[in-house]
């Protein structure tokens, strides 16, 4: 029997403080931070499916920086130091979840997002890992199984396309590299036989409008770095064709009907105070971050294909615009508490025509733990 133990790290930072005495002798040297304590249990889901019954959040004793590690590269941008990454329990997790869906006769697609940096532009040595790191050993463990992956690096470069869509401030890609994701994500989909309807108006850069926004990440406010980094450029796109969609969130009780804007973008758009402060995170304004689960239903395209896809905010806006060429997403991030339930639903009970994860690989991966008995 099959059991699958999915991990979430959690990263807390404790450091120790010490302050000079105001009088002679000397402040004693502050003592070294001390080790994050492991994270508490957290409760597996009450009566999963029988097939699934040993899938369960579980802690982990990992250990983390004590706080954010950043690094700017060649190129100005920052990146940020992560603890090791395991292939091999990521890839064996990939397969066993693959095995799992081709009994259903699902098709299952992981996405590889193109990597945030070239190894070459880091000022440090190449044994240390970074977020967005493109792991040649992960994508060597993945080709030895039936999955069907969407190497989005691969698939640029054949097309002579830059391969690298990153902010330098913000951890994420571009909102240009998430659509491009998008296209080919609709592309792959299509070559399994997943019939994607109106691809040349969703999925055609003519159809948004383009609308630029300084935009400062989260990166330089974590840095200790005392070198400006200039302010990006975040696009919305906004669609000129018909939207009509209902986004629910059962576990906020939220219900929007209306447009692309209204429902996907929460509206926010329209706010003057959201779009004139450059440090608005407008990756998180989309959808419905961070619920674990959530759905997106296309009026405009009944009877149209229906995915469920694991999904993390790396890809969130990639996702975002895949919703206007279906008929319907349903949306797990089983990072998030009580995202596994909602997982071991939607896999037995969901009828799909596909199944997708969208997501940076070490967010999703890093701390996944594989058993075999």
């Amino acid at each position: 029997m099959k059991i699958i133990a999915i991990i979430i790290a959690i990263s807390m930072a404790i450091s120790a403080c010490g302050g000079a005495p105001p009088a002679e002798p000397p402040a004693p040297t502050p003592a070294p931070p001390s080790a994050p304590p492991a994270p508490p249990h957290i409760d597996e889901p009450e009566d999963p499916p029988p097939d699934f019954s040993h899938l369960t959040f579980v802690s982990t004793d990992t250990q983390f920086q004590d706080d954010w590690a950043l690094v700017r590269d060649a190129r100005g941008y920052m990146q940020m130091v992560e603890d090791g990454f395991d292939s091999e329990l990521a890839a064996g997790l990939m397969a066993d979840i693959a095995d799992i869906l081709e009994q259903r006769n699902i098709p299952f697609v992981y996405v590889l997002p193109p990597p945030r940096f070239d190894m070459d532009d880091l000022p440090m040595s190449q044994d240390i890992d970074f977020f967005g790191q493109r792991h040649e050993s992960f994508v060597d463990a993945l080709k030895q199984t039936d999955i069907d992956v969407l190497d989005v690096q691969k698939e640029l470069e054949a097309a002579g396309e830059p391969h690298l869509y990153p902010f330098k401030t913000d951890l994420h890609l571009e909102t240009a590299g998430e659509f491009r994701t998008a296209m080919l994500l609709a592309d792959k989909l299509g070559s399994l036989g997943v019939e994607i309807k109106d691809r040349n108006i969703a999925f055609n850069e003519g159809s948004y409008i383009v609308e630029p926004y300084a935009f400062r990440g989260w990166i330089p406010r974590w840095s200790d770095d005392p070198r400006p980094i200039e302010d990006d450029v975040f696009e919305i796109w906004l669609p000129e064709f018909d939207t009509r969609l209902t986004l629910e969130n059962p576990s906020d009780d939220i219900v929007k009907q209306g447009t692309f804007q209204e429902t996907v973008m929460n509206g926010k758009e329209k706010d003057e105070s959201l779009t004139q402060d450059p440090n608005t995170n407008w990756v998180t304004n989309y959808m419905q971050w961070p619920s674990p689960y959530y759905t997106i239903e296309n009026h405009m395209n009944e009877g149209g294909a229906r995915l469920l896809v694991l999904l993390d905010s790396y890809l969130m806006r990639a996702v975002a615009y895949f919703s206007l060429g279906v008929g319907h997403i349903t949306i797990i991030d089983p990072r998030e508490e009580g995202g596994v339930g909602h997982l071991n639903d939607a896999i037995f009970s969901g009828d799909y025509d596909a199944v997708v994860i969208a997501a940076g690989v070490r967010d999703f991966f890093h701390s996944f733990a594989l058993e075999h008995h």
